[in-house]
């Protein structure tokens, strides 16, 4: 392999990174959201309580 092949396997690894997080961050949303749902709340009041958990915490 040669350098400018090196280099260019590089970039293409770095650029490969950014849409395998995207993908992660997605399914761990998808993930939390169906955990979320899943349960029953008894109460309007303890389900915003579950979302503003969700978005406090970013998931």
């Amino acid at each position: 392999m040669e350098l400018a092949d090196a280099k260019r396997l590089k970039e293409l690894e770095k650029e490969n990174t950014e849409p395998k997080k995207m993908l992660a961050e997605a399914m761990l949303e998808n993930r939390v959201l169906k955990e979320v749902n899943s349960k029953k709340t008894v109460s309007p009041a303890k389900e915003k309580t579950a979302v503003a958990y969700v978005v406090t915490q970013r998931l």
